[in-house]
Formats: C-alpha cells, sequence, structure tokens
C-alpha cells in the first residue's frame, strides 16, 4: 500500500493520511481529487503529498480517485498552502474555495440491504446488536436502497458508521456511492455534409437530380455547402429559423446518407458576454501620450530584464491605464503568455470585457459570480484546456487555472472588495496576486488613481516600483470642482431635499444638452431610517443590532445585513402616534426628489439607479450601462458601484450627494476610503477634449483633509498626512491588523470565552499588542451576539509575521484543548478592512 496526504475541507489545520493500493498509484497523483470515508461522511479532498509504501491496515482507503490528471498544479497547491498559513485556515478549505462549484464532484453515499433475514433472525439479532437489526430493519422497508443521510435522520445512532461497515463487511448491506458532476458542456444539434460530398463535383449533381422532387432538401444540402467556408455545419435552430426547413427534411437527408448529425459545443461564456452594447472602439491602435509610452518601456524592460519588482501605476483618473494593460496583454500574447486582469467589481466587466473582446477578439475568459454556473463552467474548462489566454475576473479569478503565466494585473488594486469577508479563506486577492507573482516568476501590476496606503508605503520602502502618469489621456483635463457647503445651502433654503440648487440648475444644464450626469451617495433604500415623531421610536430588525433601512418601491423595511423584509409600520409600537418621519436618504429617495422637482418644471428626464437592489438580476449590470452609455438615460445615481473605473464620454457632470457618509465611521480606514471614493467617482466626468467635466461635491465639512485633498487631486498631500496619523497608532501599513470574533446564540457564553481566550494570549511582547474583548457598532447579526478582540502585529519588530503565526497558533490551541464550546465560533480575520 502506498500512504498519501490529503487535505480536506474541514476546519481542523492538518493532513489526513489515506492508503492506495500499488495499482492505483500513478506518476502524477498530487493534486487529483479523491473521495475518502470521514466520519459518517464520505467528502472529497486532494492529494497534497506521497509519503511512503506500507502494510499497515489501519489507514483507511482512498474509495475512489476522481481526476484523470491533476486540477491543482504544483504551483496552485504552494499558492494555496500559503494562503491556508498566512490567514489561518484549513488548506482543504483553501482548495475548496479555489475550485467553484460549477465544477465540484457531488456525492450521494446510499445503502442498500442484500440479504433478507427473517423476523426470527432479526429478533435474535436484536439482542446481541440492537443497532445492527434497527438498520435492517428500516432497510428491509426500502427495497432500491436510502440515502445514509436518510438513514441517520430515522435511527439517529451515534455508532451508525461503524455498524454499517460491519454489515458491510459480512455481506448483509451494500453501500453505494454515486459521484457525479452537476454540469457538462452544453451542446446543440447541428448536421453536416457526409464526406463523399464534399467534393463539389458530386454534390451539385446530387442537388440537380433531386432539385425538382424535393427542393428543400436541396436548399438544405445548397446551404450547408455555402457553409464548408464558414464553420462546416448548420444546426437544426438555424435551419428552421433561416430556410423554413423542417425536421422532417433533415431526417430524411440523415437517412439518405447525405448528410449527418452531430454536436456542437456551445460556450456559455461567450453567449452570456459578448453582447456588444457599449459601441467601443478597438483601443489599441490610439495613439499614446508620452507619459504611457514612458512608462510602458519601462515595464517592457522590467519583463525582458526579468526585474519583477511588482509596479504600483498609479494614473489620474482617465490617463489611460487601461491602454498600457492592452499592449503589455498584446506583448504577452505574441510570447505565447497568459495574462490575469483582476478588477474589484462585476460591474467594472461588462465595459471591460467588451473592450479587451474587440482588441483581442476570442481569446479571454471570464469569471465571476453572477455568471450561470455552465458559463463558468465552461470558462474554467477553455482555461484548463489552455484554449484562453487572458482572463478576467473578479476576486475569486486569483485561482484561475492558467498556464505559462506572464503577468497579472489588479486594477483598483485599492478597493477593499478584494477582500474576501466571509466564509473562510479571508484572503485579499491583491496580496495573493503578489505571492502568485513571485511563485510562477512573473510580474504584477497594481494600478489605481489612488492607491492604497500600504501599496504607496512598499513604494517608499523600495519593495515596489512607482511609475505614475499626472494627465490625462486625449487632451482631456481633469474636471473642475465646486464645493457645496450643506449647513450654509441649508440655513439659505437653497436645499430640495438633500439636493441644493447648484447641482439641480448643473444637471438641468446637461439634460438639456443630452449629456450625461452621475450622481453618487454610498446608502441605498428610500431612508436609512422611520422615526417615531412623539418617542423617538427606531424599528430595529429582530435578527441584528442595526436600525432597518425603508425601501419605498415595496413599502417595506429591509435589513441590509441579514436580508429579512418587514412590513412597513402604520403606526409606533411604543405609543401608538401614526407620525412616523423618514430620517436621511437613500438611492431611491434621491430618485424620487429628482422627478418631484423636474416634474414641477415639465422636465422629464430617464433616471436609473444602480445599487443593489436594482442589479440582481442577471445581466443587470450590462444593462443598466448599456442604457447610459447609449444616452438611453439621463441621470445615473449609484452607490459605490458607480465610482468604479467606469469609462463614458458623454458624463460631463457628477455630483456628490453627501461626501461625509463614510467620514466619520468608527474605523480606522474611514478617511481614506472618503478620499478615494470622492476622487474616483469624481474622476467619470469630463474624459475626453471635446467635452469638459465638472464635479460638485455636497458636504457639511468642507476643511476636512481628505475632502481638500480628493478636491485638489493631490494624492500625496493626502498620503503624506494620513500615514502619519497611522503611523502613531500602529495602525496598518505599520502592521497587520487581526480581529478574532467571538460569536454565538447566548451574549454572555461569548462574553466570557472571548474574555478567556484574551487572558490566553501573551501581552509583553513588543510585536504584538492585542486589546481587551469588546462589543462592536453591530454587536448582533443573525441572532448571533459578537465580541471582537483586536490584534496589531508590529512589522518593526516582526517584519515576517513569525510572531504571529506563533503565538496565536499558540493560543488557538489552547483554547481548543481546554475552553472551546460547540456555542461559540471563532473567525480569524488577518489583514482585516473593519471593526464595525
Amino acid at each position: 500500500m502506498v500512504i498519501v496526504k490529503i487535505a480536506l475541507p474541514v476546519p481542523l489545520d492538518t493532513l489526513f493520511s489515506y492508503s492506495l493500493q500499488e495499482n492505483e498509484v500513478f506518476p502524477d497523483l498530487i493534486g487529483r481529487r479523491v473521495l475518502v470515508p470521514f466520519g459518517k461522511r464520505i467528502i472529497t479532498g486532494v492529494i497534497v503529498e506521497e509519503i511512503k509504501t506500507t502494510t499497515d491496515e489501519k489507514v483507511k482507503s482512498i474509495i475512489k480517485i476522481l481526476d484523470d490528471e491533476p486540477v491543482f498544479s504544483e504551483n496552485m497547491l504552494k499558492l494555496t498552502k500559503w494562503i491556508s498559513e498566512y490567514y489561518f485556515c484549513s488548506w482543504g478549505n483553501v482548495l475548496k474555495a479555489a475550485l467553484p462549484e460549477s465544477i465540484a464532484i457531488k456525492n450521494t453515499n446510499k445503502v442498500r440491504l442484500l440479504k433478507n433475514l427473517s423476523e426470527e433472525d432479526i429478533y435474535i439479532l436484536s439482542k446481541k446488536a440492537p443497532a445492527r437489526a434497527s438498520i435492517i430493519k428500516v432497510l428491509s422497508s426500502y427495497k432500491n436502497g436510502i440515502s445514509l443521510n436518510t438513514l441517520e435522520n430515522i435511527l439517529n445512532i451515534s455508532s451508525l458508521n461503524r455498524n454499517i461497515e460491519y454489515l458491510v463487511k459480512k455481506g448483509i448491506i451494500e453501500l453505494i456511492n454515486k459521484t457525479e458532476n452537476p454540469l457538462k458542456n452544453k451542446t446543440i444539434k447541428a448536421v453536416c455534409l457526409n464526406k463523399k460530398y464534399l467534393n463539389k463535383e458530386l454534390l451539385l449533381e446530387l442537388i440537380k437530380n433531386i432539385e425538382k422532387k424535393s427542393p428543400k432538401q436541396a436548399l438544405l444540402l445548397s446551404k450547408l455547402s455555402l457553409s464548408i467556408a464558414d464553420k462546416n455545419y448548420l444546426t437544426f435552430s438555424e435551419i428552421k429559423s433561416n430556410y423554413n426547413i423542417g425536421n422532417s427534411v433533415v431526417k430524411e437527408l440523415i437517412k439518405k446518407g447525405y448528410i449527418t448529425e452531430i454536436e456542437i459545443k456551445i460556450n456559455r461564456n461567450l453567449t452570456e458576454t459578448n453582447q456588444n452594447k457599449f459601441q467601443s472602439k478597438d483601443e489599441i491602435e490610439l495613439k499614446l501620450t508620452e507619459q504611457q509610452i514612458n512608462v510602458l518601456e519601462k515595464i517592457k524592460n522590467s519583463l525582458q530584464n526579468k526585474n519583477l519588482k511588482p509596479v504600483l501605476l498609479h494614473g489620474v483618473t482617465g490617463s489611460g491605464k487601461t491602454l498600457i494593460y492592452f499592449h503589455l496583454v498584446h506583448q504577452m500574447l505574441s510570447e505565447n503568455k497568459s495574462v490575469l486582469i483582476l478588477v474589484p467589481e462585476i460591474s467594472l466587466t461588462p465595459q471591460l470585457i467588451e473592450r479587451f473582446e474587440k482588441a483581442f477578439p476570442g481569446k479571454i475568459s471570464v469569471l465571476h459570480s453572477k455568471m450561470s454556473a455552465g458559463a463558468r463552467y465552461d470558462s474554467l474548462k477553455s482555461i484548463q484546456a489552455n484554449e484562453k489566454s487572458i482572463v478576467l475576473g473578479v476576486r475569486s479569478a486569483i485561482f484561475a487555472p492558467l498556464k505559462n503565466l506572464g503577468l497579472i494585473i489588479i486594477d483598483e488594486e485599492h478597493e477593499p472588495s478584494y477582500k474576501q469577508e466571509s466564509p473562510e479563506p479571508r484572503y485579499n486577492a491583491r496580496d495573493v496576486a503578489i505571492i502568485r507573482a513571485k511563485i510562477e516568476n512573473t510580474l504584477v501590476i497594481l494600478g489605481s488613481a489612488t492607491p492604497s496606503l500600504e501599496s504607496m508605503e512598499n513604494v517608499k520602502n523600495g519593495k515596489y516600483e512607482l511609475l505614475e502618469i499626472t494627465d490625462r489621456a486625449d487632451g482631456a483635463k481633469l474636471p473642475s470642482t465646486r464645493i457645496i457647503n450643506l449647513i450654509d445651502s441649508r440655513k439659505n433654503g437653497r436645499l430640495h431635499g438633500q439636493l441644493s440648487e447648484d447641482l439641480l440648475i448643473s444637471i438641468e444644464e446637461k439634460i438639456s444638452k443630452k449629456e450625461g450626469v452621475i450622481l453618487f451617495l454610498n446608502r441605498r433604500g428610500f431612508a436609512p431610517v422611520l422615526e417615531c415623531n412623539d418617542c423617538g421610536y427606531i424599528p430595529v430588525c429582530d435578527n441584528c443590532s442595526v436600525s432597518l433601512t425603508y425601501h419605498k418601491k415595496n413599502d417595506k423595511l429591509h435589513c441590509h445585513y441579514c436580508g429579512k423584509i418587514y412590513p412597513t409600520v402604520a403606526s409606533c409600537p411604543a405609543c401608538g402616534n401614526i407620525m412616523l418621519k423618514e430620517i436621511g436618504y437613500g438611492t431611491q429617495r434621491i430618485e424620487e426628489d429628482l422627478k418631484n422637482y423636474f416634474s414641477e418644471k415639465n422636465i422629464y428626464p430617464k433616471i436609473q439607479r444602480m445599487d443593489l437592489d436594482t442589479t440582481s438580476y442577471k445581466g443587470a449590470h450590462r444593462e443598466i450601462l448599456s442604457n447610459f452609455a447609449q444616452g438611453k438615460t439621463d441621470i445615473l445615481i449609484g452607490t459605490q458601484m458607480v465610482a468604479k473605473g467606469l469609462d463614458f464620454n458623454r458624463v460631463t457632470l457628477v455630483g456628490i450627494i453627501n461626501s461625509d457618509l463614510q467620514l466619520y465611521q468608527p474605523d480606522f480606514r474611514a478617511t481614506e476610503r472618503t478620499f478615494q471614493l470622492i476622487t474616483q467617482v469624481s474622476g467619470r466626468a469630463g474624459r475626453t477634449e471635446a467635452k469638459p467635466g465638472e464635479v460638485i461635491i455636497q458636504t457639511s465639512h468642507p476643511d476636512n483633509y481628505a475632502i481638500k485633498a480628493s478636491i485638489e487631486n493631490d494624492y500625496h498631500s493626502f498620503f503624506n498626512l494620513e500615514i502619519e496619523h497611522r503611523k502613531k497608532a500602529d495602525y496598518p501599513p505599520f502592521s497587520r491588523f487581526c480581529i478574532i470574533e467571538f460569536f454565538g446564540k447566548d451574549e454572555t457564553i461569548v462574553d466570557n470565552k472571548a474574555n478567556i481566550f484574551y487572558k490566553l494570549f501573551p501581552t509583553n511582547l513588543q510585536s504584538l499588542i492585542i486589546y481587551k474583548p469588546f462589543k462592536p457598532y453591530i454587536y448582533k447579526i443573525r441572532n448571533n451576539f459578537r465580541r471582537l478582540i483586536i490584534i496589531k502585529n508590529v512589522k518593526f519588530y516582526d517584519k515576517s509575521g513569525k510572531d504571529l503565526r506563533k503565538y496565536l497558533s499558540g493560543t488557538i490551541d489552547q483554547y481548543n484543548k481546554k475552553y472551546a464550546s460547540s456555542n461559540v465560533k471563532i473567525k480569524i480575520d488577518i489583514d482585516s478592512f473593519s471593526t464595525l
């Protein structure tokens, strides 16, 4: 027997040993998936190590090897192993995350009775082994067997697995394991000419002979002959819709041997994405600016000289970073190398897909969570088969199984959506990309108009190379910016709801010229809260410690944390008052206020919202953005979705409804996020020389340094101020900011366990600063009470993070051995983005 180590998707930081018979061993076992018994279950794992030959029969055997070849390369195993160690999660769970559900193997375990025992035999057995007798008695009622889960539910026997193994060995029952991949290639029926009739003379003669008696048969043969130059076949649906030829004609020709029925594989990825709605041109032929040329040459030199230090490409909004990406991708393809491009939001993919598809037709595979399972399956299969050289996707695309990887591009590298929150692994795709580039010996480019403080500090430390573009492309200028003080506007009666007169006048001017307007408010719904005028009562979610958001469209109260929807409160349940007022503003309310304001002036602009509520259905992002691009929508109101990388020449006005929403949240990144959001959304305006842009920022804090720096488009002055605040408080990038979260149904137990963990952790180390457990701002989510412990791993004293790994692992082990409870779960979030 050969022993192999297997990583299983269970929350245990260990590998598991299983055996294989000598005749099952192949040269490339590592990286293949296998089915193995694990407790009462049969689950899928991945072989990660082959260790030795043994005769030890105590080691359980692998049930089945699932793959004909490894699904994880050696490099991908190295990457997933690093993720498991850095982010404190099991290797098996990382491998599970790296392999999407669309190609996961589904296991069904059934048990069936092989020998019918008499009632007397069952009675005798019940005296000696009642559990085994119960199993046989239940199975005797199911001729075709039942699933193991169903049997467990019926009997509720703790030793079920052991008793089933015994009965299987005795030949009384059998265990049937069915494995299947729920998805397969999608095919459609088609026909092609039989080989004999590929000869033109023979075909023409045949058509001539049957034309009078069977004109439709002759027509189909003629059309098939024309298809030879293109794709060599016609589908059944094409034949019916284009030529009005029914199936009976097709079947008759098949019967006569003139044509052959075939199945054609359909790429669902392409059918779902390539709809050409943005009217974009092939940009690779556009003339580069002098700054773009300089940046491009430096990156090409780095690639040529194998200087693979990560590049931070800092270019102002509209500076043409994407055009530089095009030229680099073109070079990679000319060298037969592949390219991975990550974007932070699904909303960015429709426009980018079209731009890249025009530049590199047929070379792109797309990966994101809004794709159908079938499209995602086709995408992954085309990548594995080396049919596609470019992968464009969101966070999870970092695991794309590209071969001969030559370049990784992280667009909008500063975006927090690159960080996975739940479930584990809670990785940051940007940081994982840096490690993947090292493993694959390739270059990574981090692009942004507002780089994260972490990335810019890595430039200062010499870890990254900085390349900058300070001018916009195509002769375009950065938009002019105006500040509207909300406090003054309110005092002077120049505020209509949350919209200042200055902003409304500008909107009217732009839509009269058929120019596009983007309004940004980072809060969806109609109103954040309802409040009783008399007693101050505010409806709160039963499951979460948050107020409910009023959505006027369906007249319901929504919890944006657990998703529960409540009927609108008709009267105050506390005092009976029927006057509940709507406090605050969301995107729905802004939409209504705009319609009301303009309707009074007999102006009826086409308004569209872009937030989680309007983009929940398939194809919504593409539809909303294409309508805006084509001028079918005048005003686009959106949350942070509209702040990221959208490129529309017709946008000449951006209005930021309230720039303060993010600013004073209890989060150390709040100021940085405010600067980034204002700068990014402002950058959507005036992206061509012919149509200058204007930005109007509404704020109650015009003197805040983040708002001032964003107005002046001065990243470096903001960085210099903010980095000093972070350094004084040992916040990132000067530490690894870690959150240990305890959660459970009983608040007292949760609090107790968090305090026990805190006391176990060493407090006398310079490299590790631990704070006492505290109740977070949102202390209950989905009926689970929460406590957080913050650990700052100071990099000055622990550059590699070895102290954090050592002492956090040690504390977790101590806690699990003595104090762990099934009533309280723990989440570990390394490099956490929020303390909310």
